[in-house]
């Protein structure tokens, strides 16, 4: 009974400090705007970001072939670990850049080479 009524007030902390027009961000730490385009060379060829997406299975709807980029709200780290996970049942030599801006800053390149 405790832990319900411990949930109920914080639960309502939270609804009162959204309805009071302060940022929502200690309750939603991961939440940013990544703008990352990728570049995947793997097998002699050069895929694009869109092409990279679908070799590692992420969403692709939010994702512009024309600006050769896609997004993510949550942390970058969910695709570095999608890429790395996908690359270590790979075989053969790859190397993945992703370039990003998060929140509207430009972040040093991550790049992955097996």
């Amino acid at each position: 009974m405790k832990a319900f009524a411990l949930g109920v007030v914080v639960l309502l902390a939270q609804l009162a400090w959204v309805v009071s027009g302060k940022r929502p961000a200690p309750w939603a730490p991961f939440h940013e705007h990544a703008v990352y385009s990728l570049k995947v060379e793997v097998e002699g060829r050069t895929l694009d970001t869109v092409q990279s997406l679908e070799r590692y299975q992420l969403a692709k709807w939010h994702a512009s072939a024309a600006r050769d980029e896609a997004w993510e709200t949550n942390s970058l780290q969910f695709v570095k670990d999608v890429i790395e996970a996908r690359e270590a049942r790979s075989n053969g030599p790859v190397r993945v850049e992703l370039r990003a801006r998060i929140n509207g800053e430009e972040q040093a390149p991550w790049v992955f080479v097996r």
